[in-house]
């Protein structure tokens, strides 16, 4: 019976320690592009490359904005609930930039099946853009999201004053804290395991 208590009390120990943190439901190093793409170029020639460990968003033409993005592969759609908002974290880090460029991040909204529903600009910074480096994260609560979002895929913009101008970045990803749902669920089997130890007792 002791040895039993012993169990339930480290398992549940565990596992509210887990629930403390966010899990990560999404991630990009970096280290291979492949999958990313241009998605929005009036300049034209600006690219996404990488070095196999910074990626490198360069924008050929002077006075421009060209935009970045994730294809719109399974592996990259994230799942997403607009009504739990401030459950969602997105990380990112920036190693270095042109001296000229600035940037903003921008999530697109899917609905359940993968079909574009809407942009929601400005994730980071709140307004304009910013020439910011190094580790940086933002709270996804407070944006008004479509209420069919089912999936967002990260979109970044890069703006410059002049040509040939590269943002560096080190590493992306959306976190999101476990549902609650989740430990009410293990919270009950561990009673349950407790009450048939008792009763057998």
């Amino acid at each position: 019976m002791k040895k039993l208590l012993m169990l339930i009390t480290v398992i549940a120990i565990m596992s509210f320690g887990s629930y403390a943190h966010a899990a990560i439901i999404w991630s990009e190093d970096f280290s291979d592009v492949s999958d990313w793409g241009v998605v929005h170029d009036p300049g034209g020639s600006s690219t996404i490359t990488s070095d196999g460990s910074l990626g490198a968003m360069y924008v050929d033409a002077g006075a421009n904005q060209a935009a970045f993005a994730p294809n719109q592969i399974d592996a990259n759609f994230i799942s997403f609930d607009p009504t739990k908002a401030s459950d969602y974290t997105l990380n990112w880090d920036i190693d270095s930039l042109t001296w000229s460029t600035s940037w903003d991040i921008a999530m697109d909204e899917f609905a359940s099946d993968k079909s574009y529903v809407g942009t929601v600009w400005n994730i980071y910074p709140a307004a304009g853009t910013t020439a910011e480096t190094g580790s940086l994260s933002k709270n996804l609560s407070g944006f008004s999201w479509n209420a069919s979002t089912a999936y967002i895929i990260p979109k970044v913009d890069v703006y410059t004053g002049d040509p040939a101008q590269t943002v560096y970045f080190d590493s992306m990803e959306v976190d999101v804290v476990p549902e609650p749902a989740t430990m009410m669920l293990l919270g009950s089997g561990l009673m349950g395991l407790l009450a048939i130890s008792r009763k057998r007792k």
